[in-house]
């Protein structure tokens, strides 16, 4: 007779886990563990390119925010050919610069940042580009009018 504590099937008593049962549950254990060790890698990527981002974003906008404080006459290709995107800042980063006068507006110049930089050999580099339109505070006068 079999002790009151085992489980029987079809008249059998199973008093214990079968070699079969232990490989199956340690065969699911294994898979959960490989599963949590791929989200924590690919959670710790996406961390890595967001702080990436936003350092570029902020990059950007502070060049923005320094073409803002110049005058409007000193927003030319020597401003811009002064501006460097320090090297440890992003991974291979880039920065380009534009200043262009607009066209049917000759007191409007459109400034556009656009910072890059790869994470990864293997994806497309990543960019941000932000565009600042200033204008000129006061309209030069012409000869002769008030």
């Amino acid at each position: 007779m079999p002790p009151p504590h085992a489980k029987t099937w079809f008249g059998r008593s199973h008093p214990a886990f079968t070699i079969v049962e232990m490989v199956a549950a340690l065969s699911i254990l294994g898979m959960v563990a490989v599963l949590i060790a791929q989200v924590g890698a690919w959670s710790l990527q996406e961390i890595a390119r967001n702080a990436a981002r936003q350092v570029a974003l902020e990059w950007a906008t502070n060049q923005l925010e320094a073409a803002r404080a110049l005058p409007w006459s000193d927003l030319t290709e020597a401003w811009v050919q002064k501006q460097k995107l320090p090297d440890d800042l992003l991974p291979q980063g880039k920065l380009s610069l534009k200043v262009q006068t607009e066209k049917e507006r000759p007191y409007l110049k459109r400034v556009t940042v656009l910072v890059s930089w790869q994470l990864e050999e293997t994806l497309p580099p990543h960019q941000v580009s932000l565009v600042g339109l200033f204008s000129a505070r006061k309209s030069p006068k012409s000869a002769g009018e008030p």
